[in-house]
């Protein structure tokens, strides 16, 4: 399949990706701490004795641990690993267990969002994307050379938004200032950073390009879908190719902690595919289970590359502002794919650039369908059979609207935002981190 194609050229330019176990306890991520109860709606705390100070001592106990322990015996000295061990089930439950609600300087409930437009502030560095991605995806094959770059200007396709892009710049100038650097570590670092988002967009983009494959997609951004207007092999191998030449980018990049967090992204976005894949029965009825395949899935990329701009402003990786920007993207992230699903039920083909309730169509459950089953639980029959018999689709889109579960959805989609907010608050107060907090009101406001 596709996405195991990207993944086995990702393993073969980058021996960082031999982390082998981690991905498959993915579907075991225990997502619902400090997130709406059940189907409820209820939020369980998130509060932990210590602050911000208690988890990074408990994440080093955890590795002195693994270690042989300060105490006693330990064990035979292993070589170094070139990939910090570490697994999906971990990275979100120690991002669950954290909660940065005290340092709450915005309330998206109460307060209006800040006078700043948040793409301007980084308009110079998205303008160059498209020729920065282009000038890397050249090939010699004109075909895979025009299919690699269909989404970067040369596509009659919408550019899209470029919130990941927006997300590292934005997120590397905020982190640069609490870093304190002089003014040319801080030029090197905006360069560094600029890199990094035309990377995490090159990622995105052959996500995008295989899912197309894998969900056999007519169109995407109101054009047509890569393996229509060439072939399911041009679209394979342009993603492949969009992963390979991300991965050189990387190594280039000359840090080996970036390169190391963007490969967790990249196993997380081949596990959330599986997922998807693989669901069973219980499991499509599962809230918890659609949150993990969407941190998967979209959340993690988001995560992983916001972390990774804070790495290239000189902090460390567990230092209290990597991992407020690793949170700030993590919770974005599901609050950004939360109202993507409800913008299945409520938006028009012109306005997403691709066919309404094609989740269902596709046999997904999401959370406005999850949700609508405590108030009609016939979803649940629709749901096990992956709404596969005529009329399904459209017999789910009607209880739904008839259920309190498009509201429900947004008030899930409010609290991660929100949750967003508050890591954004533990950064030095500036435009950039008012920027932030703006993406945080337009997630959450779109239609597109």
């Amino acid at each position: 399949m596709a996405v195991f194609s990207s993944a086995a050229m990702l393993v073969a330019l980058l021996p960082a990706l031999a982390a082998g176990a981690a991905g498959a306890r993915c579907g075991a991520v225990r997502m619902m701490v400090g997130m709406p109860d059940g189907l409820s709606g209820k939020v369980a705390s998130t509060k932990r004795g210590g602050g911000m100070a208690s988890r990074f001592g408990a994440r080093a106990a955890t590795a002195a641990a693994e270690r042989g322990g300060s105490g006693g015996r330990r064990r035979a000295a292993a070589p170094p690993s070139v990939v910090s061990e570490s697994t999906t089930f971990s990275t979100v439950s120690d991002l669950n267990q954290l909660s940065l609600s005290d340092f709450r300087c915005h309330s998206l409930a109460t307060d209006d969002a800040p006078d700043v437009d948040p793409f301007a502030l980084v308009a110079d560095e998205i303008a160059l994307l498209n020729d920065d991605v282009c000038t890397q995806v050249g090939a010699e094959d004109e075909v895979l050379t025009a299919s690699a770059q269909h989404f970067f200007g040369t596509g009659n396709t919408r550019a899209g938004k470029r919130v990941r892009p927006v997300l590292v710049c934005l997120m590397g100038r905020a982190t640069a200032l609490a870093a304190k650097l002089d003014e040319p570590q801080q030029q090197h670092a905006e360069a560094q950073n600029r890199r990094l988002a035309a990377i995490t967009e090159m990622i995105h983009t052959a996500s995008l390009v295989h899912d197309d494959v894998l969900d056999a997609a007519d169109t995407r951004r109101g054009g047509s879908a890569v393996h229509r207007l060439y072939s399911t092999k041009a679209a394979v191998l342009s993603g492949d190719f969009l992963l390979a030449r991300a991965s050189v980018a990387l190594a280039r990049l000359e840090m080996p902690s970036v390169t190391q967090e963007m490969a967790k992204s990249l196993e997380a976005l081949v596990q959330g595919e599986i997922m998807q894949l693989q669901s069973s029965a219980d499991e499509r009825l599962s809230l918890e289970y659609y949150l993990t395949k969407s941190y998967c899935k979209t959340a993690s990329l988001m995560a992983f590359s916001c972390k990774s701009a804070a790495l290239l402003t000189g902090h460390l990786r567990e230092s209290e502002v990597a991992v407020a920007a690793e949170k700030f993207g993590y919770h974005f992230g599901l609050a950004f794919q939360v109202i993507d699903d409800l913008l299945d039920f409520t938006g028009t083909s012109d306005t997403l650039g691709k066919p309404g309730l094609q989740d269902m169509a596709l046999g997904l459950s999401t959370a406005p369908v999850l949700y609508g089953i405590d108030e009609h639980p016939e979803l649940k029959t629709l749901v096990a059979r992956k709404f596969g018999e005529d009329g399904d689709v459209q017999r789910a889109c009607e209880l739904v609207l008839d259920s309190r579960g498009l509201e429900r959805t947004k008030e899930l989609a409010t609290f991660h935002a929100q949750a967003a907010v508050d890591a954004c608050c533990s950064l030095p107060e500036s435009e950039e981190r008012d920027g932030l907090i703006q993406l945080c009101h337009v997630v959450l406001s779109r239609s597109s």
